[in-house]
């Protein structure tokens, strides 16, 4: 019997750290953001990229970077200030990193529609949280 009650406590301490464990597991979320949000540190030329050009044209972006120093992005409802850390404009790919997270947008092609052009770029983050792929669409603007 003592055995059995021993199980029992044992099963049900390793049920309660389980379940501990998966709620305090946070997973990467990448969330759009708008003019208000975006770091003071970038001022002036900006470029911005979104999920889609009816995101673009609704200033609801993924990722914002000025022309020299820095980018952002919202991740888990806080909007990250990062440093450019690396540059190769020959592959035209460009990689920030913040305290916990690193981004590398690629420049892939350009698209034109309505008589506005896009930049195309692969776009991915990695991060203690989780990583996440994919492509955005924006522009350069002064």
């Amino acid at each position: 019997m003592f055995k059995k009650i021993l199980l029992i406590v044992f099963l049900f301490l390793d049920i309660m750290v389980n379940a501990q464990t998966e709620k305090d597991t946070v997973h990467l979320k990448i969330e759009p953001f708008n003019f208000n949000d975006i770091p003071e540190a970038i001022d002036g030329g900006a470029c911005y990229f979104s999920s889609s050009i009816d995101n673009f044209r609704n200033n609801e972006y993924i990722f914002v970077n000025d022309f020299a120093s820095y980018g952002c992005i919202k991740t888990n409802r806080l909007v990250q200030l990062l440093d450019l850390s690396s540059y190769n404009m020959e592959n035209e790919e460009f990689t920030y990193t913040g305290r916990d997270i690193v981004v590398k947008i690629r420049i892939k092609n350009v698209l034109e529609k309505n008589d506005e052009l896009y930049s195309i770029v692969e776009f991915k983050v990695k991060s203690k949280s989780g990583s996440f792929e994919g492509i955005l669409v924006g522009r350069c603007d002064c």
